[in-house]
């Protein structure tokens, strides 16, 4: 999705890690869409955050029940010319979310 080229291997041992994680927005965000792209304002950093298409579609899709890998999938059906490329691409995307403080690991909640 980010239009690589070439043959890369598949993800790594600490994509695979990433991607198996399940991650939420953070609360405090205000999303505005702006037509595929996304710009989330962090009013606690005091900081706007742009998202490309490919970026904004993935960080739609965390919804605290997927995991990076089942957005994988989902993706994969749709575009299926990307190849293993979508697994790096998410897991590219999950770290830069996670480092710029916009999706936190989803809080589990039990239905006892």
């Amino acid at each position: 999705m980010t239009g690589q080229t070439g043959s890369t291997p598949g993800p790594s041992s600490s994509d695979t890690e990433l991607l198996a994680l399940v991650l939420e927005h953070q609360q405090a965000l205000l999303v505005e869409d702006a037509d595929d792209e996304l710009l989330i304002f962090r009013p606690d950093h005091e900081d706007t955050i742009y998202l490309n298409g490919s970026a904004a579609l993935i960080f739609r899709l965390l919804d605290g029940q997927r995991s990076g890998t089942d957005i994988a999938g989902l993706l994969q059906e749709g575009y299926p010319e990307a190849g293993e490329h979508i697994l790096t691409d998410i897991a590219d995307s999950l770290r830069a979310f996670l480092s710029s403080d916009i999706v936190r690991p989803a809080t589990q909640t039990t239905d006892q």
